[in-house]
């Protein structure tokens, strides 16, 4: 008696064949659906005739450094009857929680032919060097840290900002780490 030829599993590499072409389309969905777009799309109106500039917007770092609180912003800024800016502003913890808002007027205002600039040293821990940009259309702010504040010892000394369009802005770093992309993440590493 001859032995019987044993048959082939073809079953087998077929479905780990499929299961990667669903997972590559998978991940290709996830990162045509949240890759940030280009641009930053920064909600920004200037007339400096009439000494006027609004903008709204999240605060994201520029410099490359950790990330930072999820936020809106939104400033107005005039130069008639006082110069003056109003900024309002929110903070959010975990699942988009407001925790608390904040409505600031500020007088030391300096409006020039290109820009405005003012110094917000409301808080406790910092003092933040804000300038609306009217040539490029950008609003910037360096946050320095204060000296002596015991409370605020972990603060970082130096962050560097800018306001971009709360819908397109990522909370700072790659927006990947928060997807499950194995297939994406081995060919980015190639």
């Amino acid at each position: 008696m001859e032995p019987t030829k044993r048959k082939r599993n073809w079953w087998i590499p077929a479905f780990f064949a499929m299961a990667i072409a669903f997972e590559g389309a998978r991940e290709v969905a996830v990162v045509a659906s949240n890759e940030p777009m280009a641009g930053s799309g920064l909600n920004f109106f200037w007339i400096p005739d009439a000494g006027y500039a609004t903008a709204e917007g999240q605060w994201v770092r520029s410099d490359g450094g950790s990330p930072i609180i999820p936020n809106s912003i939104a400033i107005r800024c005039e130069m008639a009857p006082t110069p003056r800016c109003i900024e309002a502003s929110t903070n959010a913890f975990g699942s988009g929680r407001i925790v608390h808002t904040n409505i600031d007027v500020f007088e030391d205002v300096k409006f020039t032919a290109d820009g405005i600039t003012y110094t917000n040293d409301n808080p406790d821990c910092a003092t933040y060097s804000v300038r609306l940009d009217g040539k490029q259309k950008r609003v910037t702010a360096t946050r320095v840290a204060k000296a002596g504040t015991t409370a605020c010892l972990n603060i970082e000394p130096r962050v560097v900002m800018e306001l971009q369009d709360g819908l397109r802005a990522r909370i700072n770093g790659d927006w990947m780490d928060d997807h499950f992309l194995p297939i994406v993440k081995i060919l980015r590493a190639l």
